[in-house]
Order: structure tokens, then sequence, then C-alpha cells
């Protein structure tokens, strides 16, 4: 079966001492024409995402599966924008998501999210949509899941936060994970069957005789009103930051 793909939001690597950003990935996939996406964002890119899927011509209520890697907040915030669409997420995941305190885990979503029709994903290779493998991915939490489409040269795996940025699958030292042992065998797990790896919070990394190589430069623009001093600095109004 025919899988395309396209990103329509490009997680940022990027933290800060105020809050936290959780500026993930959302990615489009297309299978024999069911639509599908995996994860849906934090609240802050409701309207980004709404626009990048308008601009493709799609609705809302179009979207038939959301596949979530994990349920933390900027991953799975907006999925009551998609009405129509069946929910999947591992049974570990699920079930931590109700039973643990996260402090990245927003319990009213959850709570929503029950309310919902939701596939439980418990075998690794199990395909929740034809054409689309879900493999176990713990170590960012216990129960993330990535998905995996493609072969031959073209292998793509849609990781969440099991692979947050380049220097993560490029070393398999990562942040932000309940044992640090997992996250790296998750990663060279997903690395060793991957040719492209789109993860949660980076632009696509390309696996190349065991290099990793960024697709595209990572920017992120941050705008003030006009009048605001930025650093010291008079006339500023935007900062860009590249990755």
């Amino acid at each position: 079966m025919e899988v395309s793909y396209e990103i329509l939001l490009t997680g940022f690597p990027g933290t800060s001492d105020r809050i936290s950003l959780g500026i993930s990935t959302v990615v489009l996939i297309e299978c024999g024409g069911t639509r599908v996406l995996v994860d849906t964002a934090g609240f802050g890119a409701r309207g980004l995402l709404l626009s990048a899927l308008s601009r493709k011509g799609i609705r809302p209520e179009q979207i038939d599966f959301v596949l979530f890697t994990h349920l933390h907040f900027d991953h799975c915030a907006n999925f009551d924008l998609f009405p129509q669409a069946a929910y999947v997420c591992s049974r570990t995941e699920w079930e931590y998501a109700w039973e643990q305190e996260d402090i990245y885990v927003q319990k009213p979503v959850i709570r929503a999210l029950g309310e919902c029709r939701v596939r439980l994903i418990e075998e690794d290779g199990a395909e929740p949509v034809p054409g689309i493998r879900a493999v176990l991915s713990p170590g960012h939490t216990p129960g993330g899941l990535t998905y995996c489409f493609g072969s031959g040269q073209s292998r793509v795996a849609v990781t969440g936060d099991a692979i947050k940025n380049r220097e993560e699958l490029r070393s398999g030292e990562v942040v932000m994970t309940y044992d640090p042992a997992v996250s790296k065998d998750t990663i060279f797990k997903i690395r060793s069957q991957s040719d492209l790896v789109i993860p949660g919070h980076d632009c696509p990394l390309q696996i190349k005789e065991n290099n990793v190589i960024p697709s595209e430069t990572n920017q992120w623009r941050i705008s003030f009103q006009k009048g605001l001093s930025v650093n010291g600095g008079r006339g500023n109004i935007g900062i860009t930051l590249d990755v």
C-alpha cells in the first residue's frame, strides 16, 4: 500500500527557564485514502495546526485516525479538534496516564479522551492502520510508540519523544527519561530499522552511513511588540533561532 506523509508542524529542541515550551512535531500520513495524524501538538499550536490542514484542503472531521506517540500535553492536547477520528496509543501509556502522577500529563485532557474511541496497542509491530507499524518505544514514558512505514531505503520512523532531537539520535543519551538505559536501547532499536527519523522536537533526520544529517534548517522566530527592548537593544521586534 502506498503511504505518503507531510510534516504539518516541525518540533523545536528549545527549552526555557520560564515555561515548558513543548514545541512538538505533527505529521499527516495518507494511506490508501485514510488520513492519519501522528500527535496533535500542545494547545498553543491549535491555530497553526488547523491552518496547516486548511492549506491542504483538509477539514478536521476528515481525519480518520489520530496516533499518539505518548500522552504528554504537548503531543495530545488538541485531540478534540478531530471528532470523527479513532484514537490510538499503547495500553501501557494509557494506564500510566491514568494512574501515575506526571506533571506533563493533563488529567482533564485524559479524562476527555476517555470518552472517545481509543484503541490500545499491546504488541510490538501491530498495525493500527494498514501500512503503519506501531513500535513499542519506552524511555521518555513507559508506553511510548514510534510509528514506522516505508520499505527499502525509504523507511520512516515518527518517534515522538522516544527520540526528541538530533543529539539524542546521534548519541543515545537523553534528557527526561525514567531510565536512560531503556531510552538508549529504544533509540538504537529505532535507528537500526530507519532511514529517516522524524523526532518529537526537531526537523527530520536522515541516517546515512551511520551519520545523522538534519534534512533542513530548524528555525524558530520569536516576535515582540514594536517598541520593546530585547536583550538591552532598541528597535528589535524579533529574534530568529536556528538549530
